[in-house]
C-alpha cells in the first residue's frame, strides 16, 4: 500500500496510551451504552488524524464536511467526540463552514431518546451551521447516499450479526464445544462484515475515511468479559430459568445472541488481502488493524474488599453493560404467545439473577477485547 495513505507515527503512536474519557451526557441520562462507552475514545486519535487528512485536502470546499455514527443507540457514547470533531473542522476552516452529521442506526432504535441526549444543554453543539439527522437503516444496508459522506466512525456494533445462522444448542452463545456452530457463526460474520464494507465505501467521498471499533479476539488471545466467567455465566443464569421451569426448552434455544465473539484481527483485514473485487470496486483500501484489551472503568471496579453499598453499585453496573445487547435477545427468545408483559417479566428474572451473580462474584473487572479497522476511499 502506498505510504501516503498511512497515518501520522506519532498519532498512531499516541493511540496506545490510555485515555480515561467520560461522557458526561451518557453518565447523566444513565445511557444505553454508558458503562462500555467510554471505549470509543480509545479509537479517538486515530479518528481525528483521519479527520486532519480529510481537512487538509478540503480546506476550501463549499460542500458541508459529512461524518456519520453507524449504529449509534442513544448517542450518547459519541457526543463528546463529536464536539471535539466540531470545534477542530471549525478551527480549521472557519466557523461558516458547514458541518452534517448522520445517526444510523436499525429502525427499533429509540431515536426520541437519541434526539433528547444530543439537545441536551451538555449534548451536541449544534450551531448555526451544524446539522444532524437520524436514518432508520440497518448498517447492513446502504444509509446514505453514494459519495456523501468524509467520515464513517462506528463503535461497538458492526460485530453483530445480521441473523442468527443457526439455532445455538447452548442457548446464548457459540461454543467451543460444537464445531459446526462456530463454523456457521463465522461464515455469518465474514458475509456481514463484507458487506458492512461495501456499504460504508459506497457512501464515503473519494479521499474520506471510515474507523471501526469491533469486539473481537486480540493477538493475545483475549476477549471481552462483561461478568466473571464471560458468556458462560450468563448461559448458565439462562439455563436456570428453564431448570425451575420458568422457560421451555425451545423457548431457552431461541434465545439466540446474534453477535460473533471470536473473530480476529486478521478475520477483519481478510477482505482487502483477499483482493475481493466488490470492495476493490467501492474504492476503500485498508490503512490500519490493531487489537487490544480495553478495562472499563467505574469507581466499585476498583474495590478490592467491597462493602454492601459498593457490591449493589458493582452488581448494577455490570448489568447496566449487558442489559442494553442482550435484553432484546432473550425477550425475543420467549414465544410469541407470551404476553408483552410476561416476556418483560422473564426477562427482568432473568437480569435480577445475572445481578445477584454479579453481587456475589464482585472481584472481576469488566473489559472489551477490541479490534480497530481504519479504511480510506481512494481519491
Amino acid at each position: 500500500m502506498s505510504t501516503k495513505y498511512k497515518l501520522n507515527k506519532t498519532r498512531m503512536e499516541r493511540r496506545n496510551t490510555t485515555t480515561m474519557m467520560f461522557d458526561e451526557v451518557a453518565l447523566k441520562h444513565g445511557g444505553m451504552l454508558a458503562t462500555n462507552g467510554h471505549s470509543l475514545y480509545k479509537s479517538r486519535d486515530v479518528i481525528m488524524d483521519c479527520l486532519d487528512h480529510i481537512l487538509d485536502r478540503t480546506p476550501t470546499s463549499h460542500y458541508p464536511i459529512t461524518i456519520a455514527d453507524v449504529g449509534t443507540a442513544d448517542g450518547s457514547t459519541s457526543v463528546a467526540l463529536l464536539n471535539e470533531i466540531i470545534e477542530r473542522i471549525q478551527s480549521h476552516t472557519g466557523k461558516s463552514r458547514q458541518i452534517m452529521i448522520h445517526y444510523t442506526d436499525q429502525p427499533t432504535n429509540d431515536f426520541n431518546r437519541m434526539l433528547n441526549v444530543i439537545n441536551d444543554q451538555a449534548g451536541l453543539n449544534l450551531g448555526p451551521d451544524v446539522f444532524c439527522s437520524a436514518v432508520g437503516r440497518t448498517m447492513f444496508e446502504q444509509c446514505l447516499p453514494d459519495a456523501s459522506t468524509d467520515l464513517i466512525f462506528s463503535a461497538i456494533a458492526a460485530f453483530n450479526l445480521s441473523k442468527s445462522p443457526c439455532q445455538l444448542q447452548d442457548g446464548l452463545n457459540p461454543t467451543e464445544a460444537n464445531s459446526q456452530e462456530i463454523d456457521a457463526y463465522n461464515s455469518q460474520a465474514a458475509s456481514d462484515w463484507k458487506t458492512f464494507l461495501i456499504m460504508r465505501g459506497r457512501e464515503l467521498r473519494p479521499g474520506g475515511y471510515m474507523v471501526v471499533l469491533n469486539i473481537g479476539t486480540t493477538k493475545q488471545g483475549e476477549v471481552t468479559v462483561n461478568i466473571k466467567g464471560g458468556m458462560n455465566t450468563m448461559s448458565h443464569v439462562l439455563r436456570n430459568l428453564l431448570e425451575d421451569d420458568l422457560i421451555s426448552k425451545e423457548e431457552f434455544l431461541n434465545c439466540n445472541v446474534k453477535a460473533a465473539y471470536y473473530r480476529t484481527e486478521e478475520d477483519f483485514a481478510l477482505p482487502f488481502k483477499d483482493n475481493d473485487k466488490d470492495i476493490e470496486e467501492t474504492g476503500l483500501e485498508l490503512v490500519s488493524t490493531r487489537s487490544f484489551v480495553s478495562k472499563l472503568d467505574h469507581p466499585s471496579f476498583d474495590v478490592s474488599n467491597k462493602d454492601d453499598a459498593t457490591k449493589k453499585m458493582y452488581a448494577e453496573r455490570i448489568v447496566a453493560g449487558i442489559k442494553p445487547w442482550l435484553f432484546g435477545d432473550i425477550y425475543n427468545g420467549l414465544s410469541c404467545k407470551r404476553s408483552q408483559q410476561e416476556r418483560e417479566s422473564l426477562v427482568e428474572i432473568y437480569f435480577s439473577r445475572l445481578w445477584d451473580f454479579a453481587y456475589k462474584n464482585d472481584d472481576q473487572t469488566p473489559q472489551l477485547g477490541l479490534i480497530e479497522v481504519v479504511a480510506r476511499k481512494r481519491v
